[in-house]
């Protein structure tokens, strides 16, 4: 790990910009943001919902120098040029390393710059653009005795004025390098992981692409939020639990819920779910989907929680107000059923994975940021408060 490289980013930019496996420029230099694996233990954020849907114990904000330490980064590319004499290779044959961590050309002592390309595949496996097999046409050249150097024509800024040139006479701009199947017969995916310290590559048969060092495609953020709301469920659970422990098991929960009124925030179908886990206690460490967490802050925000209501809520009673405002005589069209002033909110954001090349469709597609099976994960709080306006679903549904 690549400690004397000092880069700076916002708490929330480690979530959400530059996250684990993306690139970081640092200074003259870049880096690739580690797994969580090798993090500091940030501040916990506690949000039950969100835990429950991503199977993890907590949250961690991601720490800070004065805290625990910082997020370790690797040198990520290993390729450099020399802006003045145009010299190609890896850092370590083309440049020398200063005391204050800076490198600069061993040929005209000029700070070198890192790879503009890099290839990635859509397994997330990212690696340096082959330059030299590029510029010779062929995966076997050897390392040795082939100096390269990236020259510009100087015409325009055009891939096709940039020329990877060989000390052996092997030339080649980099015009086409950019197409889907450019690196087909140049280049196989090495399995590369470098944001997994120690870990060996992998097998990969997925193609490569070259993508632009800085560009939006080498990562895509997986990120999932939830709203800290009240806990319907907990007050649901104790609600069924001392009115229907000994209620017969051949009625419906709905209908077991239909007999009484629900508690204050909670609904008849948060009851009647309250009884279906009492009854079935394997079904509450099934994972939330994003449907379902969302469909819960719905029915927060219709219930509202004023003031004098959030005694007995815990914390999410401090982070959630929600108070609906009397329409009549407003003027608002009757397909508006409902305006609340939403004084208080709290919104956890916590990264989960990433992808490369395109944005993943599915979990399936997403690339962990660890290693092994994280037990916490990186997240923000952003505090903030709004307006919940909700409109007669049947009239929508004639539109």
């Amino acid at each position: 790990m690549a400690s004397e490289i000092v880069a700076t980013a916002r708490r929330s930019s480690l979530v959400s910009t530059f996250g684990v496996g993306s690139l970081l420029p640092a200074q003259d230099d870049s880096v690739m943001i580690c797994s969580i694996d090798d993090w500091p233990l940030g501040d916990e954020l506690v949000e039950p919902r969100l835990a429950q849907s991503l199977g993890v114990g907590t949250f961690r904000s991601p720490s800070t120098r004065r805290s625990r330490g910082d997020v370790p980064a690797v040198r990520f590319p290993v390729w450099a040029f020399c802006p003045e004499c145009r010299t190609l290779g890896p850092w370590w044959d083309i440049a020398r390393q200063l005391a204050t961590g800076r490198r600069v050309c061993k040929s005209c002592s000029v700070v070198v710059s890192p790879s503009r390309f890099v290839c990635c595949c859509t397994n997330g496996h990212i690696d340096d653009f082959p330059y030299r097999a590029w510029a010779h046409e062929d995966p076997t050249v050897p390392a040795n005795a082939h100096q390269l150097r990236l020259i510009t024509r100087g015409h325009s800024s055009a891939l096709s004025d940039l020329i990877v040139q060989c000390s052996c006479g092997a030339s080649r701009s980099l015009d086409g390098a950019f197409e889907a199947n450019a690196l087909r017969g140049i280049r196989r995916c090495s399995g590369s992981r470098p944001w997994l310290l120690n870990a060996d590559p992998v097998a990969c048969d997925e193609s490569l692409r070259t993508l632009q060092r800085g560009s939006s495609n080498v990562w895509f953020a997986a990120v999932r939020s939830a709203i800290s709301i009240p806990s319907v469920k907990a007050r649901a659970r104790l609600f069924a639990e001392r009115k229907f422990r000994d209620a017969a098991p051949g009625r419906s929960a709905a209908d077991l819920a239909a007999d009484f009124v629900p508690p204050p925030g909670c609904s008849v179908e948060d009851v009647a779910a309250a009884i279906e886990e009492m009854r079935n206690p394997a079904a509450s460490s099934v994972r939330l989907s994003d449907a379902e967490l969302r469909a819960q802050e719905y029915r927060a925000l219709v219930n509202g929680l004023a003031e004098e209501g959030a005694e007995g809520t815990g914390a999410a009673g401090k982070q959630f107000l929600c108070i609906e405002q009397d329409l009549a005589g407003s003027g608002l069209p009757e397909i508006v059923t409902q305006v609340s002033r939403v004084s208080r909110l709290r919104e956890v954001r916590a990264l989960y994975g990433f992808s490369r090349i395109t944005p993943a469709s599915s979990d399936d597609q997403v690339i962990p940021v660890s290693e092994a099976d994280p037990t916490w994960l990186p997240a923000i709080e952003v505090m903030g408060e709004g307006v919940f306006v909700r409109f007669d679903e049947d009239r929508l549904s004639e539109f």
